[in-house]
Formats: C-alpha cells, structure tokens, sequence
C-alpha cells in the first residue's frame, strides 16, 4: 500500500470562520431566531458590528439599545397624546 504524502488542507476551526454569510446582495448577514439581521457590506466592519450586538440578539433583543428604545417609545407616546 501507497501512503499520500501531501498535506491536506483541514477545514478551519470554528474560530477562524466568519460567524456571518454574504448575501447576493453584498450585504454580510446573521439569522438568529429566524430573523435576518444584516451588518453592511465591508466584512471587517460587519463582524465588528456583529460581535457588538451579539450576546444581545441572542438572547432574543433587538438590534437598538435601550436608550434608542426608551426614544421611540417616547416618541409614540407624544404622537398619541396630539
């Protein structure tokens, strides 16, 4: 019997992928929970962007912090008050 020599080339630890897909529209994106959540179109931005929104996505928040939150709520509040 033969042995191959060569090196194969393994497929990359969980760590060096990219935690985010390309879509056809050049937008790099995450489904978390069913949901599309797109990042922009730069790859290094994107990953960024994603790992600071992460841990809040997954546990089932939204994109918007709580300061952009309590703004909107406010703001529906005012609407309904006119």
């Amino acid at each position: 019997m033969r042995h191959d020599t060569t090196q194969h080339k393994s497929t990359p630890a969980r760590k060096d992928r990219c935690p985010l897909s390309l879509h056809r529209t050049g937008q790099w994106y995450k489904k978390i929970h069913g949901k599309f959540y797109y990042f922009g179109t730069d790859r290094d931005n994107a990953i960024g962007a994603y790992h600071e929104q992460a841990t809040r996505l997954h546990a089932g928040g939204s994109v918007h912090g709580v300061q952009e939150t309590r703004r909107w709520i406010y703001l529906i509040l005012q609407r309904d008050l006119f």
